[in-house]
């Protein structure tokens, strides 16, 4: 079996027509620059999760021996009979034998819905290198930042679908340095990786990483728990939840809704500054005051502040250049602004110390 486009070919059809599970197709080229800088030895072991693309390269590129890879699949028929083919040894997925188990190298690109758990299982049962796919949303997590080796940007050249997605490599022996790779080329080796950057945003990261290294004190955000469709609304004496901030100028959208709702509401009683939950990567998005007389339901985030006075001056200082700057190298993972985000920015108070 030889690692050639023929071959690659006919597996993308195979999996992506024929199999049972997972049937989205994983290139295996982009862990080839990678695993070639690895030097195998005959009693490393390979587990791969879910993916036979990543099997078939192992096999046809590296020539590592079948009997030293394990598949932990989603398909007890189709892939179970093409790995086994080969004399790869096929475990279901679910079998719990496997937080048993112990592996040299883990390659994986597993479903997205479950990518966090499944780096976590992964990590158990790898002594050395876990080879890892996943959505960059993921990396907006600081456990995901530990144990990283290499980081690299795919943007959504891993899949045929538009996911944005990157490349990671962990050591279980744990690494005192993480490389990153840029979309043109430009690798940075960074002592302790604090934010993970974006696709193609380098000085806006270099930027974020500067000011995050300072540790300064930051802001706390928070939402609502209740949805516009489940909140009863009322005519009088009940609670002004806001749903959507709008444009700077414009008015809030909110309702008047029942008072038993008072513990999924929040803000009440403060003066805040609030924005859209959800904006886009790198937009902090439209930042407004509210008044004590409203709450945020669950698709805003609100900061709480002293007085109005005070939240005037914030938005102010969220609205400089250097704010927009330090979020553009801070938001690059997610279209949330969560308070992931806000804990990562500055107070207004603490501007001169880095503006």
């Amino acid at each position: 079996m030889k690692y050639n486009a023929k071959n690659k070919e006919q597996l993308k059809f195979f999996v992506k027509e024929r199999v049972n599970g997972h049937k989205v197709y994983t290139n295996p080229d982009i862990f080839t620059g990678r695993l070639a800088k690895e030097s195998f030895r005959k009693s490393d072991t390979f587990c791969v999760w879910i993916n036979i693309e990543l099997v078939f390269l192992l096999l046809s590129k590296y020539n590592i021996n079948p009997n030293k890879i394990t598949f932990v699949g989603d398909d007890a028929d189709k892939k179970k009979m093409w790995v086994e083919n080969f004399g790869v040894r096929y475990i279901d997925y679910q079998e719990e034998s496997i937080k048993n188990m112990k592996f040299t190298y883990t390659l994986m690109n597993p479903a997205f819905d479950y990518s966090v758990n499944s780096l976590k299982r992964a990590k158990e049962i790898t002594e050395e290198k876990v080879l890892f796919i996943g959505p960059t949303r993921d990396f907006d997590k600081s456990d995901m930042l530990e144990d990283l080796e290499y980081f690299e940007h795919l943007g959504t050249k891993a899949f045929d679908e538009t996911i944005m997605t990157a490349l990671a490599i962990y050591n279980q022996n744990g690494v005192s340095e993480t490389t990153i790779k840029f979309n043109d080329g430009r690798k940075e080796v960074v002592d302790k990786l604090l934010v993970v950057p974006g696709e193609s945003n380098y000085d806006d990261w270099k930027f974020a990483t500067k000011v995050l290294s300072m540790n300064l004190p930051s802001y706390n955000a928070g939402g609502g728990y209740i949805g516009q469709s489940k909140a009863e609304k009322v005519d009088k004496d009940g609670i002004q939840c806001i749903w959507r901030c709008g444009k700077v100028g414009g008015d809030f959208e909110w309702d008047m809704i029942h008072k038993k709702h008072s513990d999924k509401v929040t803000g009440l009683g403060e003066h805040k500054i609030i924005v859209s939950k959800m904006t886009s990567k790198g937009n902090l998005g439209d930042v407004k005051y509210a008044g004590p007389e409203y709450g945020v339901g669950d698709t805003c985030y609100r900061v709480a502040l002293p007085s109005k006075q005070e939240c005037l001056k914030a938005i102010e200082y969220l609205n400089s250049q250097p704010v927009r700057k330090l979020v553009r190298g801070l938001k690059t993972t997610t279209a949330s602004s969560s308070n992931k985000l806000w804990s990562k920015i500055p107070l207004h108070t603490e501007k001169d110390k880095w503006i």
